[in-house]
């Protein structure tokens, strides 16, 4: 991410002003996070919208945040008397690829898991 982030770097500086919307494709994701947060970074409040585009074929990105945005609202939400967890983005992974592990029979099945799992969830950002 360090190479996009001086990629960035440098053609902002050729501009002269400060960009209103900032258009990037979304790839693996590295261009994207790295963009994100050099503008975070350099602007705080006032950086210009980032808009990830991908194509519909291939919208890997766009599906991992629809589960991922489920999970977090479980996470500040929970259930019965747990405690609510705050995190965010990829934060919430984990527990987006819980979800679909336990609604998926022939997942738990691939991953040899039995009636009884005994899992951990690790948040790395919150």
């Amino acid at each position: 991410m360090q190479g996009y982030t001086v990629l960035l770097r440098e053609a902002l500086e050729q501009l002269n002003t400060r960009p209103t919307h900032l258009w990037v494709q979304a790839g693996v994701g590295g261009l994207a996070a790295a963009a994100s947060t050099h503008l975070s970074c350099v602007w705080g409040e006032e950086r210009p919208t980032l808009v990830i585009v991908e194509p519909r074929r291939a919208a890997c990105l766009y599906e991992s945040a629809a589960a991922t945005a489920d999970a977090l609202r479980r996470l500040t939400y929970p259930l019965q008397r747990d405690p609510a967890i705050v995190a965010r983005g990829s934060g919430g992974a984990g527990l987006a690829g819980l979800m679909t592990f336990t609604g998926n029979p022939d997942a738990r099945g691939a991953l040899g898991s039995g009636a009884v799992c005994i899992l951990t969830i690790w948040l790395s950002q919150s």
